[in-house]
């Protein structure tokens, strides 16, 4: 279908072309020209474009830039000894994770102008965006850079034209594709509708949750506080009808259904607060 005229008999490949057409280059090289032949000080700069909004482990660089992991082990080892990324921290099974070094900007600027300079974006975009009056004061617990150097990249993609075709069906798709997951992993046990009893819904959440992106995790979590909070409000219109200590077992099992929902996507009030 592509054009390119070839045949494999599991042992010998035959290309069916004249020697130097074209179109056998563009199939068979362009794929792989790129992640191939990137110079090393090419690869270098990408190495920490990416990490100075992030912190990431050798293997995870490897991902995002399709490049061997042997390869980038190298890079990053050389980095290191530059002094231009640091040991950010260790991941599971002693993953080590690096970030750029504020303390020796490999981009040739200080800590507290990066910071300056972000903060001034974001807080520019919250007042034009929402109106909302934000100021340095309400970034104290950024604790990094990189953190606040991601957090002006989600903004600033934020306010990108989402309504058009493409970005329609995409985010429709998508929502598709995310709710499968959490449909998958919050299966409900209904409760017995003839006991007597208060009944008790159970949700089988596992940790396979906090794969999900980021985004969608916080999404999930502002939407199970506000679950909890629209119950508490309808146990409170329904207090005449439902005893006290039936409101207050209920609430405690919401609670605690909620916080294990949280801790298994890894956003429970203990990790963010």
């Amino acid at each position: 279908m592509s054009g390119l005229d070839a045949e494999f008999d599991g042992k010998t490949f035959v290309i069916n072309h004249e020697i130097g057409d074209k179109l056998v280059s563009h199939y068979l090289a362009d794929a792989i020209e790129e992640p191939s032949r990137r110079s090393p000080g090419e690869l270098e700069h990408e190495v920490l474009e990416l990490i100075d909004e992030g912190s990431y482990s050798n293997q995870e660089i490897s991902q995002a830039l399709l490049v061997d992991e042997g390869l980038i082990s190298r890079t990053v080892s050389k980095l290191r000894d530059q002094d231009k990324i640091i040991l950010s921290s260790f991941g599971q099974r002693g993953a080590r994770y690096f970030t750029t070094n504020c303390d020796n900007c490999p981009f040739g600027t200080t800590k507290s102008s990066c910071r300056k300079e972000a903060l001034s974006y974001i807080i520019s975009a919250f007042m034009q965006d929402f109106g909302l009056d934000l100021t340095a004061n309400d970034f104290d617990s950024v604790e990094t850079n990189q953190a606040l150097l991601k957090i002006k990249r989600i903004v600033m993609m934020a306010r990108k034209e989402k309504n058009t075709k493409l970005e329609r069906n995409l985010g429709k798709n998508l929502a598709i594709l995310l709710s499968k997951v959490v449909d998958k992993f919050t299966e409900v046990e209904l409760p017995d509708r003839k006991s007597p009893n208060v009944p008790e819904i159970k949700m089988q959440v596992t940790s396979d949750l906090s794969k999900l992106p980021l985004l969608y995790q916080l999404g999930l979590r502002k939407g199970a506080q506000g679950g909890i909070h629209l119950m508490d409000e309808m146990l409170h219109l329904a207090s005449k009808s439902i005893k006290k200590e039936d409101r207050i077992k209920i609430k405690k099992h919401a609670l605690g259904e909620t916080n294990k929902f949280l801790k298994n996507i890894g956003l429970d009030e203990k990790n963010t607060s």
